[in-house]
């Protein structure tokens, strides 16, 4: 039996997945950074001439603007803004559109919508129902159950780094999954959208 090969982020990212992590200020950013900065990081090679090795502006300005509008980032918010200077709502959408911008079929999502206000967690839901619907595979890692409930076709519930629970959309129970969550200690609600 041949051992397993382990691939690193960048040889995950060629194959088309993204990870949104949930510490989106230490972790999903460049602060400092500008909004078109931060969206180009994960898709700067698919934006270079070939021959050179040069960004191509042209079409790097084209994704942000189309990245801008599939986020809905605030139209106050410029491209040459730092992204410090944003709100939670809007740095998770920039961090959400650095990941588009990288056209990929698998979606981690760690805890999408912490710390960020209701308009933007709407938006933010709205967002991952058009991927599932366009057929990517979105998995979401939450704390909030309510949420999970409300945006997810199937919910497993870990405990200890085991599935407990897996739960249809039509049996989507609160109690059911506290009580495989809790179950010998603390539990983490995963779930996924199809």
């Amino acid at each position: 039996m041949r051992a397993a090969r382990f691939c690193g982020p960048r040889e995950r990212v060629q194959q088309g997945f993204a990870f949104v992590t949930e510490d989106r200020r230490h972790e999903g950013l460049c602060l400092e950074a500008t909004i078109a900065d931060n969206m180009a990081l994960v898709a700067l090679r698919r934006h270079a001439k070939q021959s050179l090795k040069l960004l191509n502006l042209n079409t790097w300005r084209d994704a942000v603007r189309r990245t801008r509008e599939a986020v809905k980032l605030s139209s106050g918010a410029r491209d040459a803004q730092a992204v410090r200077t944003l709100s939670g709502g809007n740095q998770q959408k920039v961090v959400l559109g650095k990941w588009l911008m990288s056209e990929p079929h698998v979606f981690i999502l760690d805890e999408p919508t912490r710390g960020i206000d209701v308009g933007a967690k709407f938006e933010i839901y709205q967002l991952i129902h058009r991927l599932a619907d366009e057929g990517a595979g979105v998995l979401v890692i939450s704390s909030e159950i309510e949420e999970l409930i409300g945006i997810c076709d199937r919910i497993l519930v870990m405990n200890r780094g085991e599935i407990r629970d897996e739960l249809r959309r039509d049996e989507f129970d609160r109690e059911r999954i506290l009580r495989a969550a809790l179950l010998e200690g603390a539990g983490t609600v995963t779930s996924a959208r199809t």
